[in-house]
């Protein structure tokens, strides 16, 4: 993502800072998951 440096100094700033990058990977993985086409099993 491109982030050289934390947002926030403080522990709940981090606390929170870590839980969105959490948060945003998981919207991520289910984003492209929908994206990519069945393919069926051998």
């Amino acid at each position: 993502m491109g982030c050289q440096h934390l947002l926030a100094l403080s522990q709940n700033g981090i606390t929170i800072q870590v839980y969105c990058a959490l948060i945003a990977s998981l919207l991520i993985r289910l984003w492209t998951a929908t994206i990519q086409p069945n393919v069926p099993s051998k």
